[in-house]
């Protein structure tokens, strides 16, 4: 099975955070070679109360409520942030102590906006390498929400603006071209985005006015603009009604995709 199936199949696992902060986690998320649990399982009892949480392809995170960021399962990208590459089978802290607004857990890697809207990732960052701590993605970029995909990175700043670094074979960093970047560069056009979300290959985001824009890889259609093919180099209008967020991984909470300053999300009828 390919990557991109796997992270598809895999990123199935959810964790979501139940009333009192507790995470719980169902499927298998494969810390090592601790069997899986059909039932939810607390994910880590001596851990504090988290808001948020994110699943990965074979690691999870989540933000306490205190905002510090920490991590579990795989580690061998050095993607739970520990400064090792040491698997975790409970939640542990990521290092630096860096307060988190919303995080999100990729293929091989964690991405994070802090509150003071710095962008960190950690993990394998194509085509920059391996970071087993927290590194700035842009030192004059300033982001609200973060998200990422198999090895490419992308955010929205608090002006709207969105965002992408890394692998851009099948056109996921929405610059009209297929070039990696190391650094982050501009996704084509003029729009605004209130949200953002990568998968293996592709991309989609919601502007303020509800619609919903994905470029990358077509191969199964997952632009939503009627087809395969034609996605690498364009982005393209998604399906017709408004949106209020978006996911094209699976793998992550919606919550945590959401940018924290925004208003509550609405359904408008209008909009670009």
């Amino acid at each position: 099975m390919s990557p991109r199936h796997l992270h598809q199949s895999l990123t199935a696992i959810l964790c979501a955070c139940l009333g009192m902060g507790l995470v719980a986690c169902n499927e298998d998320n494969q810390p090592g070679t601790a069997p899986s649990e059909i039932n939810p399982a607390l994910a880590a009892t001596a851990a504090p109360l988290f808001r948020v949480a994110t699943a990965g392809w074979n690691h999870s995170c989540a933000i306490s409520q205190e905002n510090l960021a920490y991590c579990w399962g795989n580690n061998a990208r050095g993607q739970l942030g520990t400064f090792d590459r040491v698997r975790r089978f409970t939640a542990t802290p990521v290092k630096g102590g860096l307060l988190f607004e919303n995080m999100d857990a990729g293929v091989r890697n964690t991405c994070g906006a802090t509150d003071d809207d710095k962008a960190y990732c950690w993990g394998e960052n194509l085509p920059s390498g391996t970071w087993t701590q927290p590194r700035l993605v842009d030192e004059t970029l300033r982001f609200v929400q973060v998200t990422t995909g198999f090895n490419h990175f992308c955010g929205i700043t608090p002006e709207g603006k969105a965002y992408c670094r890394g692998e851009n074979t099948d056109g996921q960093l929405g610059d009209g071209s297929t070039v990696d970047r190391a650094t982050a560069v501009p996704v084509a056009g003029t729009r605004n985005y209130r949200q953002i979300s990568t998968s293996d290959y592709h991309t989609c985001a919601v502007t303020p006015g509800a619609r919903a824009f994905c470029w990358g890889d077509n191969s199964f259609g997952q632009l939503g603009h009627g087809n395969t093919g034609g996605g690498s180099t364009s982005i393209h209008g998604c399906v017709p009604p408004p949106y209020s967020a978006i996911l094209s991984s699976g793998g992550s909470l919606p919550e945590a995709h959401s940018p924290v300053r925004s208003p509550p999300m609405t359904w408008p009828t209008a909009g670009a």
